[in-house]
């Protein structure tokens, strides 16, 4: 059985140097590291709304939202080659109760893969 992982922006490092993307990995509810790139495939985007709710009544920053998929060391082949059409996705609690293609405005909801760097997330055909 594959393991799924959580992964999110880490608010506290992000608060440090907020130029730069940290990711923290979860794993059965612990985080199990931090990291600058990370790569997950077969992808779900998750959005816990009572939290969501909890932070525009308190505006105060939570993880409501991460993205739930499978580590991998690599990108799978067919993918790599999609890499560069990547469409850079976020989550602002404050502006939509979903994910979203930052270009577009488009919400998601699931992706082939998303790959994780300083710079932000990157989803491979998101849906």
């Amino acid at each position: 059985m594959t393991t799924t992982h959580d992964i999110y922006r880490n608010l506290n490092k992000a608060r440090k140097e907020p130029a730069k993307h940290v990711w923290s990995i979860r794993t059965k509810g612990r985080v199990v590291d931090h990291s600058t790139d990370v790569v997950l495939t077969d992808v779900t985007f998750k959005v816990s709304e009572s939290t969501r709710q909890r932070i525009l009544k308190a505006n105060k920053r939570n993880v409501c939202a991460f993205v739930r998929g499978t580590l991998s060391d690599r990108l799978p082949f067919g993918i790599r080659d999609q890499l560069a059409a990547g469409e850079r996705v976020s989550f602002n609690p404050y502006k939509s109760g979903s994910f979203y293609v930052c270009e577009t405005g488009q919400p998601i909801t699931h992706a082939d893969a998303v790959v994780f760097t300083v710079n932000g997330a990157f989803a491979i055909n998101p849906s």
